[in-house]
């Protein structure tokens, strides 16, 4: 007896030895839907670190010219707006040729009269918009603060 169950046993460990044709399909076909899962993902993750890198770059513009201005000698800040434009690295252009950045600022005095406003406070209102184009939107960054006499 004991010969035929070595046997028996053999035949078991024989015949589940190696994947079924069916079984390797499965598996490639596993492999395929995740491998196109993370391709889809990857360029995900792409298009929004570079949003972001271009929401900062703005951020970072609007907050350098507003500090320019807020430092500068009040009597030197005249009402009106200006304009200038950035490249997609951030550098400061005068012309809009290859720019990637619109940059505009805004230099208001706080009429005296208006019902929120301190007669005897001489403000000026300082407001910066950084805008760009994203995937045929849009953006924008405005930033905002009043300096005094």
């Amino acid at each position: 007896m004991r010969p035929n169950i070595i046997k028996t046993e053999m035949r078991r460990i024989d015949s589940s030895a190696g994947f079924t044709m069916l079984e390797v399909l499965v598996a490639i076909l596993i492999l395929v839907v995740a491998l196109t899962e993370m391709v889809g993902l990857t360029a995900t993750v792409v298009r929004a670190n570079t949003s972001s890198k271009a929401s900062t770059t703005a951020t970072t513009l609007a907050g350098e010219k507003l500090e320019e201005l807020k430092n500068t000698d009040y009597a030197s800040l005249t009402d009106g707006t200006n304009t200038d434009y950035a490249t997609s690295s951030g550098t400061v252009q005068t012309s809009a040729s290859g720019a990637y950045f619109t940059r505009s600022w805004t230099i208001a005095t706080v009429d005296p009269d208006a019902a929120d406003a301190d007669p005897s406070d001489d403000m000026k209102n300082i407001t910066v918009s950084v805008t760009w184009s994203w995937m045929g939107n849009s953006r924008q960054v405005t930033l905002s603060s009043s300096v005094a006499q």
